[in-house]
Order: C-alpha cells, then structure tokens, then sequence
C-alpha cells in the first residue's frame, strides 16, 4: 500500500487547520457578519473537501480496504481454529458421555450378581470407570489445550506479521536492523 506524500498530509493538516475554525463559528457569527460569509465559508469547505478527496482519498480508501480485508481474514481464520477446537470438545464430550454409559451398564449388571461378586464388580466398575473418565477428562484437556495454543500460536503469527508488515512500511534500513536486533534480545530473554 502507497503511503500519502508528506506534502499531501501537510496540505491536508494546513487545509483544517485554516478551514475547519470558521465553520465551527459559521452558526455564532452569522448574526455578526450576515450571510455572504457564510457562503464563502461553505465554498471554502467544499474546496478542502474536494482538495482532501483528490489527495488522501485513494490512500484513505486502499487503507481501509487493506486494513478490512486483513481483519476479516484474521476472524475467518480465528472462527474456523475455534470451531475445531468446539468440535475436538465435542468429540471428546461424547466419549466422556459412552464412557459414563458404559459405567452405568456395568453397574447395572453388576447388580445381577451375589452380594459379594457384586461388590467386588461395582468396586471394579467404578474404579476403571474413573480411571477412563480421567483419561478422558486429560486427553480432552490436552486437546483444548493444544487447540488454545495454537490458536494463540496463530495470532501471534498473525500480529506479527501484521507488525512486520506495518514497520516494513515505517522502517527503513538501520531503524529495520536495530528493531531486529531489539526483538532478537527480548525474545531471548523470555526464552
């Protein structure tokens, strides 16, 4: 994306600045000075408006593009690492939820036995049971976890190379290299 000429922001700043004040004091003056000011005032306006169209509007308008087009990539991205996530959760959910189940048939056959076979089945049931179910409960939050990661992962990527595209277009040479160098220090130092 072309960035605006600093003549152009120049021109731009210096168009408000000497525009915009007689506008905001057009409606407590037009009692003062009557309406031919008025007028020139709005014709003033509609110049800067037209001259801030003609300079800064591609620029303004490419921006805006740019800048929607990467945000929207960014939610799409995010929503589809999101619903992968809620379908590992689901998936797991339905395990834990056959788990319980299958707990739940065991107990009910084990009511079917002798007192004592009984007991030590029931004791059986609810211990593999429980085992299973905090299998389950740790490999679904190993999944979630790992879903969490990488969709952090992702838009640590993302923002940076939103970053480094943003500095790319700020930075230029030793600037670019002592940013570098900066951020090689702190990333090892978290390391």
């Amino acid at each position: 994306m072309s960035r605006p000429s600093p003549q152009a922001g120049a021109l731009i700043a210096f168009l408000m600045h000497t525009a915009l004040p007689p506008l905001a004091s057009a409606a407590e003056s037009e009692s003062h000075h009557g309406s031919a000011t008025l007028i020139w005032q709005l014709v003033n306006f509609v110049v800067l408006v037209l001259i801030l169209i003609k300079f800064a509007g591609p620029q303004l308008k490419d921006f805006l593009f740019q800048r929607r087009k990467l945000i929207s990539d960014q939610l799409e991205e995010a929503g589809r690492l999101a619903a992968e996530a809620q379908a590992r959760d689901a998936e797991w959910t339905a395990k834990i939820d056959r788990l319980e189940a299958e707990r739940e048939r065991i107990i009910a056959q084990a009511k079917e036995f002798g007192l004592v076979e009984q007991q030590r089945i029931l004791d059986h049931a609810r211990r593999q049971a429980d085992r299973i179910q905090k299998e389950a409960e740790r490999a679904a939050e190993h999944e979630l976890a790992r879903a969490k990661v990488e969709i952090r992962e992702e838009a640590v990527r993302i923002a940076l190379d939103l970053a480094e595209r943003m500095l790319q277009e700020k930075v230029r040479g030793e600037d670019q290299a002592r940013l570098v160098e900066e951020y090689l220090e702190k990333v090892g130092r978290v390391s």
